[in-house]
């Protein structure tokens, strides 16, 4: 999965780009389970000068969709 992120006026986006199916089946059950509630937003420096950072969504209790991938 490839992330982009852009700094906008107002925002932040962060556009999320599947590499193959099972990342498109992820990004399908992200956009109908992922509720706007972000539950955790950090960036955390490490001892070698790198950066990481993470956000953490919340999810619907109850799945409303999937995508089968493979043989059924």
């Amino acid at each position: 999965m490839k992330v982009h992120c852009n700094e906008h006026g107002g925002c932040f986006g962060f556009h999320l780009v599947a590499e193959d199916m099972k990342d498109a089946a992820f990004l399908v059950r992200f956009s109908q389970n992922a509720t706007k509630e972000v539950r955790h937003a950090s960036v955390c420096p490490g001892e070698t000068g790198s950066f990481t950072g993470s956000i953490v969504l919340g999810k619907r209790r109850r799945d409303r969709s999937y995508l089968h991938v493979g043989k059924p």
